[in-house]
């Protein structure tokens, strides 16, 4: 029988986490079910690295 898979959002504060540290949850979250919704929100003024690194 097979096991539904998990609807998920993923809802990053970009102001407390590093690039390597999304790209960790990235890789690691289509395994746990389907993926629907990823938002960041931060204070990209200062913080606009995070977005060009993980793009």
């Amino acid at each position: 029988m097979n096991t539904p898979r998990t609807a998920t959002a993923l809802l990053i504060d970009a102001d407390n986490i590093s690039a390597s540290q999304i790209n960790l949850v990235l890789t690691h979250l289509p395994s746990e079910g389907n993926l629907l919704l990823k938002r960041a929100y931060g204070d990209w003024f200062i913080t606009p690295q995070i977005l060009r690194k993980v793009g």
